[in-house]
């Protein structure tokens, strides 16, 4: 017989908690931001219907190109910052494989 492909209860509980968890860091990351990271991070990073980087660039009278690598080095900072508040998370998940 093979193994259903249905998550288990347990697997949605963690799942959904682990999600969470991520949400929450991601909050607590955004919350450290200033002026125009902030309005990157948020209006693009985060937003449903993301501002374009000239959008923004003409809100602060700066390039796209300005926008773009700000938000490069702002996606770069997050996955840093993820993976160094979420170590033990982390560590869990892999000790299951």
């Amino acid at each position: 017989m093979l193994p259903g492909t249905t998550p288990t209860a347990e697997e949605r509980v963690a799942d959904a908690e682990f999600r969470q968890e991520v949400g929450e860091r991601i909050h607590a990351f955004g919350a450290t931001l200033k002026d125009k990271e902030a309005v990157i991070f948020s209006e693009r990073l985060l937003a449903e219907k993301p501002l374009t980087l000239q959008e923004i660039g003409d809100k602060y009278g700066i390039s796209r190109e300005r926008v773009r690598q700000i938000e490069e080095r702002l996606k770069k900072r997050l996955r840093a910052y993820l993976q160094e508040q979420m170590k033990d998370v982390r560590d869990g998940v892999l000790d299951h494989d």
